[in-house]
């Protein structure tokens, strides 16, 4: 299953750092959103130039994952900065960090909360940036939250089915949630587990409560000891998706 660190390395590799923290998109398969800086060379050239950025779309499409980029323009670097200062000096127990890209009137939030950072939190900062965007020219504004957690690896998801089955989707998001891991929209694990499905990995009963087929409990292993193949089947995880 892809992970915001294989997105994040492609970018490296290419000799590009995004700004501020790759986002997943859990409501759609495989999917990030990526903020650029977006700056001019002495010839008035763009830079990353999107020679770059598409041999960056190639080698993420490859591995079929979707990514979005939202570009802040150098000109705008002063907004970006305005913004975040904001946030850190009012909301410094919910806010480790964000990024605004702005475009025409239109301006894109990410912000990558803590783990202290409450519903009621996410409210009052969307309402106090939209303020602050609005008396510095924007018409617009929306927002993207997330958190330092990862979603569930595949490994993660099939030992929980594994222990807690029969299981349904919703107490299955919430086992991962209690694991430590973001936690993952019921849509999004339900079309990870119909993928399964379909590869005999688990089994869905009449009262749409999942269970392990034996070739899933091979995969996810049904004891933890030194002899226990776990890296051969960590790899093997990793064709799962």
């Amino acid at each position: 299953m892809p992970s915001k660190a294989d997105v994040l390395n492609a970018f490296l590799s290419k000799g590009i750092t995004p700004l501020g923290p790759v986002v997943a998109n859990p409501e759609q398969e495989n999917a990030f959103m990526v903020f650029l800086a977006r700056a001019y060379d002495s010839n008035g050239s763009e830079q990353p130039s999107e020679r770059m950025i598409r041999s960056v779309e190639k080698m993420l499409k490859d591995q079929r994952i979707n990514i979005s980029i939202a570009f802040i323009d150098e000109k705008a670097a002063s907004l970006d900065k305005a913004i975040s200062a904001m946030l850190m000096d009012k909301f410094q127990h919910a806010v480790k960090g964000s990024v605004v890209a702005f475009d025409n009137g239109l301006a894109l939030v990410s912000v990558e909360l803590t783990d202290q950072a409450s519903d009621e939190d996410k409210g009052v900062i969307e309402a106090e940036t939209t303020e602050l965007l609005g008396y510095l020219g924007a018409t617009k504004a929306s927002f993207v939250f997330s958190n330092s957690l990862e979603l569930p690896t595949a490994t993660a998801i099939l030992g929980r089915v594994r222990k807690a089955a029969p299981v349904s989707v919703e107490e299955l998001a919430e086992r991962l949630a209690k694991a430590g891991f973001e936690e993952p929209t019921e849509a999004w694990l339900n079309r990870i587990l119909d993928r399964w499905r379909k590869k005999g990995l688990v089994y869905r009963r009449p009262d749409k409560r999942y269970i392990l087929t034996l070739k899933g409990l091979n995969a996810a292993g049904t004891r933890r000891n030194r002899n226990s193949p776990d890296v051969s089947r960590a790899l093997a995880m990793n064709r799962l998706d």
